[in-house]
């Protein structure tokens, strides 16, 4: 006999049924009579939110604060210089990022790597936006990285702001 744990938002609850929505399979009906607990939470737990300052971030230089600012729960960049942040990630998670810019983007986003001050990473995955082409690189403890996808979208030269979701799954089944 075999449970299985389903997470997603709650959208149906009756006397036959239970209906939730997942961000892996949208939305799934159960018989009520299969389902052997539902853990509720008013909200999704969270790993990390933010910034709500510019303590802990860091970049290759050291200090943050000389290349990065702080305003209205952002960090803004001065110039090129990339940030990290140390985070602790679960085995599933989904990592939401809203990055705004003028005239064309250009920026990467490096997660589950030790190295986030650094731009090639021993390993980890490095999201690359620039101009249109979006990018996926995973890095390895070999000298080569390994590009995942590339695709160009070609809207991107009409905006100055997305947002970008991450879904993470490192479990054996994912």
């Amino acid at each position: 006999y075999y449970r299985d744990t389903l997470r997603g938002s709650l959208v149906q609850l009756d006397d036959e049924t239970v209906t939730i929505d997942t961000w892996y399979a949208g939305q799934l009906t159960l018989k009520r009579s299969l389902v052997h607990a539902l853990d509720i939470f008013a909200q999704a737990p969270t790993f990390y939110t933010g910034p709500n300052g510019p303590e802990g971030w860091v970049t290759s230089s050291g200090e943050a604060s000389a290349h990065w600012a702080f305003k209205n729960r952002t960090m803004v960049t001065k110039n090129q210089q990339g940030i990290a942040r140390e985070v602790e990630i679960p085995e599933r998670a989904k990592i939401t990022i809203t990055a705004h810019w003028k005239n064309s983007p250009s920026f990467s986003i490096l997660f589950l790597t030790d190295q986030g001050a650094d731009r090639s990473p021993n390993s980890g995955y490095s999201l690359n936006l620039s101009q249109n082409r979006l990018n996926l690189y995973r890095f390895s403890d070999n000298p080569r990285s390994n590009l995942v996808f590339n695709e160009t979208i070609e809207s991107m030269r009409e905006v100055e702001k997305t947002t970008i979701t991450i879904y993470l799954d490192r479990t054996k089944e994912g």
